[in-house]
């Protein structure tokens, strides 16, 4: 089998996981263009094509890594084995958990191997995560977002969050930083539900790490919080002073009637019992 063969069908392979635009449907911009002309075969066209799209500024994190998985495969298709490999290293960051078909040809699952070794050697996982302090109804909080950019990519973070699953997000932006704290407003009463979304962007602002979005939200319930008449009742019964006083009369009471009760025995000290006297005589 020949080196254009198995290019071709490395490719086809490409074209089957490809969005319906890129396969000859529709031609949306750049990016469909630089898909196309790697299923064309025309990798250098579609290497050229890839380099010059992530120029553009604004690209969302699906465009960008699309645009990277052209690249690797494209440079390696024609032997650039290091930009390939360096594409493939920004793939994986952006993608950690990106992988290609295993019928692919070595020499382009080369660069993506090499790729995973290079991140698995730092023992890092490049991305956003997310953490909220504990939640509870009628009470403010905080989500905290993590940032690791082991590459110092992203200059700014984009948080949005909203108090169920309709309405329009409030949007925060902070530069980038390894935690970024976002405040949140006590919700509304009866909601219980947080949606969130978190884009990290590089200089051109493009969204190189992303955790959920606008459309498609992380969400996270909130703990309800007990009824305070629950927590701090008035009723006599719910008292624990009630209850303990009750312990006292029925011990105090219990001891009366077992004295009352217990014959005198002869040679036994007599009970003492109290007496008042006035100046010497009684009263």
């Amino acid at each position: 089998m020949n080196v254009r063969c198995v290019l071709f069908c490395a490719s086809m392979t490409l074209v089957a996981a490809l969005p319906a635009t890129a396969r000859g449907e529709a031609d949306d911009g750049p990016v469909d263009r630089a898909e196309r002309a790697y299923a064309g075969l025309d990798y250098h066209r579609a290497r050229d094509a890839s380099l010059a799209a992530l120029q553009r500024r604004g690209l969302s994190h699906d465009q960008l890594v699309r645009l990277q998985r052209v690249l690797v495969l494209a440079s390696a298709a024609i032997g650039e084995e290091s930009a390939a490999r360096d594409a493939a290293v920004t793939l994986l960051m952006m993608e950690p958990t990106f992988s290609v078909d295993s019928s692919l040809s070595p020499r382009l699952r080369a660069p993506l191997d090499e790729a995973r070794l290079y991140w698995r050697d730092r023992a890092v996982v490049p991305g956003l995560r997310a953490q909220s302090s504990p939640l509870e109804t009628e009470a403010p909080g905080v989500l905290r977002i993590t940032l690791t950019d082991p590459l110092r990519v992203a200059r700014s973070v984009v948080v949005g969050v909203r108090w169920g699953e309709l309405g329009e997000f409030t949007v925060h932006e902070r530069a980038a930083s390894a935690s970024i704290h976002v405040p949140l407003s006590s919700p509304p009463p009866g909601t219980r539900r947080l949606d969130y979304y978190a884009v990290a962007l590089d200089g051109r602002g493009s969204a190189i790490f992303a955790l959920g979005s606008e459309d498609a939200p992380e969400a996270r319930l909130v703990a309800a919080r007990p009824r305070e008449e629950a927590r701090e009742s008035t009723s006599v019964w719910s008292s624990g002073w009630f209850w303990a006083g009750a312990a006292v009369v029925a011990g105090g009471a219990a001891a009366a009637t077992l004295a009352a009760t217990t014959p005198w025995q002869s040679g036994a000290a007599a009970p003492f019992t109290p007496t008042l006297s006035c100046g010497g005589g009684g009263c």
